[in-house]
């Protein structure tokens, strides 16, 4: 699961949202439920001027569980 956000923005992250997508993901494929796999990878998508980042991106892993 990925959100992008703004250089000047603060991001509201609700952590039980996703998993609970992943977990509905994982039930389609015959796993009970997902967990977060890792705390986050942020990612610059469009470089700002002088060297900062005009948006980022963090993507969070899940794995199936059962």
């Amino acid at each position: 699961m990925s959100y992008e956000y703004g250089e000047f923005e603060e991001p509201v992250v609700n952590p039980q949202q996703g998993v609970e997508a992943a977990t509905k993901r994982c039930k389609a494929w015959g796993y009970k439920t997902a967990e977060a796999f890792d705390g986050g990878i942020n990612t610059c998508v469009i470089p700002g001027g002088l060297g900062g980042c005009s948006t980022m991106r963090t993507t969070v892993s899940y794995q199936c569980t059962n």
